[in-house]
């Protein structure tokens, strides 16, 4: 049986909201006139309540405002009010995650703990140019698994915390331990591996050789090489079944930067030829086509719900992850 091509079109009817970001985050979607219709909202038929939702959710707190101004669209003006003061929230916490990362990079680095920062400030720095406007809820810090202990002590000696514990059986079903630091209100999350998945992108001591710096007011932060970054970003995207915009935003902008021959022989080595292909070939109308976040949502529900009870998270949170399927491929997006 011939599989049917996918009318994006079709599918963005029933998601007015989404094919509005969409349209406003990609110039090339635009009307011949170069002008974005806002008139449904104007006449009720887009919801400003889930607008703003689906703003939060895809995490374009800033990237969204920052691109409305840039075109300047002329939105409601109770909606552009709501989406500038998610702007300046956002602002103001990346501000807040950079010092922070900062002040973690000295301890560290004073006692020789070798890491990498993941996703937040460094990220937005390497590939939107400017550390606050990709949102972050948390810091991610990637360290080599035998100095996860060091870590943990420097990390409690500034006022952190954790309730987590680094036993055998959370180091074979756990990618990181949590910490949260009351104080600054801050949460940083202690990886000693990329994945939950062991065997999904291999941590190696190459990860931690190939690094690339990022400046952060005027300290070298260090971060995931550009080509570890596109396929550590696309495999997380896809172990998430795609299920916020930014990642899809990432990806593209990661194009500009990234080696092709080098991410594709990489990505053939670790077993990502299949997500590699799919970021690759990934835009934002593809998105449609792949996110699923209704899936995604349930699943984070799931995972809370086993939080709470020691006795079944470790038992069932490895079935859960397997619930998420990491390699979605579609074969150009269907194309």
């Amino acid at each position: 049986m011939k599989n049917k091509s996918l009318n994006i079109e079709e599918l963005l009817k029933t998601k007015p909201e989404l094919a509005l970001i969409i349209q406003i985050l990609s110039p090339e979607n635009r009307n011949p006139s170069g002008s974005i219709p806002l008139a449904p909202f104007s006449k009720g038929g887009l919801n400003q309540g889930e607008f703003i939702r689906l703003v939060k959710h895809h995490r374009l707190d800033s990237i969204l405002f920052q691109k409305i101004e840039s075109l300047n669209i002329d939105l409601p003006t109770k909606l552009k009010q709501k989406l500038e003061q998610i702007n300046k929230r956002n602002k103001m916490r990346m501000l807040k995650l950079t010092s922070e990362l900062i002040r973690i990079h000295q301890i560290f680095t004073e006692n020789n703990i070798d890491y990498i920062s993941l996703k937040g400030p460094a990220l937005s720095q390497q590939i939107y140019g400017d550390y606050t406007i990709r949102s972050s809820r948390d810091l991610d810090i990637l360290v080599n698994p035998k100095k996860i202990l060091e870590a943990k002590i420097l990390l409690e000696s500034i006022g952190y915390k954790t309730q987590d514990k680094y036993t055998k059986l959370s180091k074979f079903n756990d990618k990181e331990v949590k910490f949260f630091n009351s104080e600054k209100n801050t949460l940083v999350e202690l990886h000693h591996r990329l994945f939950n998945n062991k065997y999904l992108f291999p941590f190696s001591s190459e990860i931690l050789n190939n690094i690339r710096f990022i400046k952060l007011n005027t300290v070298e932060i260090p971060s995931l090489s550009d080509t570890d970054n596109f396929l550590y970003i696309a495999t997380h995207a896809a172990a998430h079944n795609w299920s916020r915009l930014v990642w899809a935003i990432d990806i593209i902008n990661f194009k500009k930067i990234f080696n092709k021959i080098e991410a594709s022989e990489k990505a053939k080595d670790i077993g990502l030829t299949n997500i590699y292909l799919q970021a690759k070939e990934n835009t934002l109308n593809d998105f449609v086509c792949i996110s699923d976040e209704k899936h995604y949502r349930l699943f984070k529900r799931m995972q809370h719900l086993l939080s709470l009870n020691s006795k079944y998270k470790y038992k069932k949170y490895e079935l859960l992850q397997r619930s998420m399927i990491p390699y979605r491929y579609i074969a150009k997006m269907l194309k």
